[in-house]
């Protein structure tokens, strides 16, 4: 506002000095009014006609001069720059201020000089005429002055309003800006309430995981000894076959001697006897170990059941990983709209 203030100051400055002017002016028309109409026998070679009008013919052309001369200044006033304009304003009322000093200075000296002639008040009068006429430019010069000012004042005051314009828009933006940071504000909070819910179920995951995990180790144990056991068991069955192939071979072969010797010999029926009964023995002892074979059988199927469910455990271990994964994109994303 300091441009603002500088046009306000000079166009009071500008106002003072057109009064003192106007006063002036006045003061010298009632001075050659009295001159006028005291002298008003006088008439000499030199007399001016123009000098002889009175106080309305002094109006009425004191008028259409400043008239004439506003609407030059107007016409003027269209090709002065803002810089030129600046510069003549204050160097017309420098010069306004020195001829105000002058005609005052000229008063005070014809105050205290003496009584003159005719010639000399007339001469005088010419020149306070002049004075006067000079005084009439600056002050047509001065109000086209004043005009340029309030003209550079409406436009200030209009610039002022386009500001105020813009301030309540740039006010609008900054509401609609708050606005959408509470809306982002709100997302964050419900991405956090998920990201404490999704932390919550890892944590539960992880807990099952770990407990999977020992289970695990012990059912791998467990499958391990059972392994041995089914190896073991598996050695002494295939022993045992080999053994009971060796005692049907030998069956056979005591087949083939009975048939042979059933008619030589009588008294080796008693023995062969005795050794149908041991091999009886001996095959109820296969049998035995044929259903020992058996259990094994329905153990190892068993642990079967076992392996599948730890497949199952491992799948869903699968599963958790996969859910771990996707709450890590949802957390990247959260942290993406918080920055």
């Amino acid at each position: 506002m300091s441009n603002y203030d500088d046009l306000r100051s000079k166009e009071e400055q500008l106002m003072r000095m057109n009064q003192e002017l106007e006063q002036q002016r006045r003061a010298l028309k009632e001075d050659y009014m009295k001159f006028k109409n005291k002298d008003s026998n006088y008439e000499d070679d030199n007399y001016d006609e123009n000098l002889d009008y009175d106080e309305n013919e002094f109006n009425d052309v004191y008028k259409d001069d400043s008239d004439q001369e506003q609407d030059q200044g107007l016409q003027q006033q269209k090709y002065d720059s803002s810089e030129d304009e600046d510069f003549n304003n204050d160097v017309a009322i420098q010069q306004m201020v020195n001829q105000v000093r002058n005609i005052k200075s000229a008063e005070q000296n014809r105050n205290n000089e003496q009584p003159i002639k005719y010639d000399d008040k007339k001469q005088e009068i010419l020149e306070q005429e002049l004075i006067v006429d000079e005084q009439k430019k600056i002050l047509r010069m001065q109000s086209l002055k004043v005009e340029a000012l309030k003209q550079e004042l409406d436009n200030l005051i209009q610039q002022n309003k386009m500001k105020e314009n813009l301030i309540q828009e740039i006010e609008q933006k900054g509401k609609n800006i708050q606005d959408q940071t509470k809306k982002y504000n709100a997302q964050i909070v419900n991405l956090n309430e998920k990201y404490e819910q999704f932390r919550q179920k890892l944590q539960e995951t992880q807990q099952k995981t770990k407990a999977s995990e020992k289970e695990n180790l012990v059912i791998t144990k467990e499958i391990e000894s059972v392994k041995k056991e089914y190896r073991k068991i598996d050695a002494e069955a295939n022993k045992k076959d080999i053994g009971i192939n060796r005692t049907i071979e030998q069956i056979q072969k005591l087949k083939l001697e009975q048939q042979k010797n059933k008619l030589t010999n009588n008294d080796k029926q008693s023995d062969l006897s005795l050794n149908i009964d041991q091999f009886k023995k001996d095959n109820q002892r296969i049998e035995q170990q044929i259903t020992e074979s058996l259990q094994a059988l329905k153990k190892q199927l068993k642990l079967i059941d076992i392996l599948k469910r730890q497949r199952i455990h491992i799948i869903a271990a699968r599963m958790f990983q996969f859910i771990e994964s996707d709450f890590a994109k949802t957390t990247d994303i959260s942290n993406k709209i918080q920055y």
